[in-house]
């Protein structure tokens, strides 16, 4: 009885710094989209983290998980959410599912999320959070840099790695009108959106982000 009421309160502390960020960190910085901030109270971040983690998961920063691969700035993943324009319904391919949190933050705004994932300790990990917090995300373990061209075309498009440039041919799989969004560049990195007309154009530069690099079957 004593753990389980340890557990509760620390569910409630947890809950309470996610509606305190949500206010004072995210809101602050003109994150406006009611349903994306409900959705970043609802989701206990924390559970997309090793253990080890939880106390440090809400800092203002990104960390570390496995692998040296990270989980983004709190601010980071709600950013890019907000910059794909998620109405629901939208069919979404995300590229670095990482521990599965910015997949389950999409799929809690009503996106049809597609998820890739190179790295199978972080592809193991994330499969028991998105079950339990985001079961009808779709995951693949394979090369991002190839989409998943089985499900195609897609709505969106989003990058939670960065590549030097985008991938050959990626541009195929979006669908006319589509948004993609993607921190580009190796030493100094922009996160760009683009929307696909007669061909892809950049419409949105949201400033300067240090995200790992997106890993391919060549260097992973």
């Amino acid at each position: 009885m004593f753990h389980k009421l340890l557990a509760e309160k620390q569910e409630h502390y947890f809950a309470y710094l996610r509606r305190h960020m949500a206010k004072e960190q995210l809101e602050a910085r003109g994150i406006k989209d009611r349903r994306l901030l409900d959705a970043f109270v609802a989701l206990p971040r924390h559970r997309f983290v090793p253990v080890e983690l939880w106390s440090r998961c809400h800092d203002d920063c990104a960390l570390q998980v496995l692998d040296g691969q990270t989980i983004s700035q709190p601010y980071i993943a709600v950013l890019m959410a907000q910059l794909a324009e998620i109405k629901g319904g939208e069919k979404a391919l995300e590229i670095g599912t990482g521990t599965g949190y910015s997949a389950a933050l999409l799929s809690a705004i009503g996106a049809e999320v597609y998820t890739v994932e190179i790295n199978e300790h972080l592809y193991n990990f994330g499969a028991k959070p998105l079950a339990q917090f985001a079961p009808g995300v779709k995951r693949l373990r394979g090369d991002g840099s190839k989409g998943w061209p089985e499900h195609a075309p897609y709505d969106r498009i989003i990058f939670t790695c960065a590549p030097e440039t985008l991938p050959p041919g990626i541009e195929k799989q979006l669908r006319p009108g589509g948004l993609l969004v993607a921190p580009l560049g190796k030493d100094t990195q922009r996160l760009k959106v683009f929307r696909m007309g007669e061909e892809l154009t950049e419409t949105a530069d949201a400033g300067g982000v240090a995200f790992v690099p997106l890993l391919t079957g060549k260097n992973a």
